[in-house]
């Protein structure tokens, strides 16, 4: 299996978000959730059809190398080349594509549970009497890991 991804190896991206209280902090992180479901289900989608893909490929390439009884082969598909800190994969095989896949759908879903663990754990900030309060949030990487409150 081909080494982690460019971006697992570069540092977080940190940066500093503002927002006019707690209410609107709160919309960001329910629009975040809902955007990040939607790509989840989109690529459990492609998840699927990438399954059973691999499944069917498996099958013929069985079946073909029991035919060719051990006469080399080869072709360009799935060929990685490594381009900088990139990978480039030439055609794809249907591993490869479920492989990456599910890396993301695993990802999605950790960024999922993690967003609605800040948002629950940040409730008790909702019931903060009506005071003008600008909040500031560091993120890395899209995901909240400390809120400055300006009261």
């Amino acid at each position: 299996m081909a080494s982690a991804p460019a971006a697992s190896r570069m540092p977080p991206a940190v940066e500093l978000v503002q927002f006019n209280g707690i209410n609107e902090f709160t919309k960001f992180l329910d629009d975040e959730i809902s955007r990040l479901r939607s790509q989840l289900g989109e690529f459990l989608r492609r998840l699927e059809a990438a399954k059973a893909k691999a499944e069917i490929m498996a099958k013929v390439e069985s079946f073909l190398a029991e035919l060719a009884k051990g006469q080399g082969g080869g072709g360009s598909q799935g060929r990685e080349l490594q381009l900088g800190p990139v990978t480039v994969v030439i055609n794809p095989t249907p591993k490869q594509e479920l492989d990456a896949l599910v890396a993301t759908a695993r990802s999605l879903q950790e960024r999922i549970v993690t967003l609605e663990r800040i948002k629950k754990g940040l409730e008790p900030l909702q019931k903060m009497p009506a005071v003008d309060v600008k909040v500031e949030v560091l993120m890395e990487n899209k995901i909240p890991t400390r809120v400055f409150l300006h009261i």
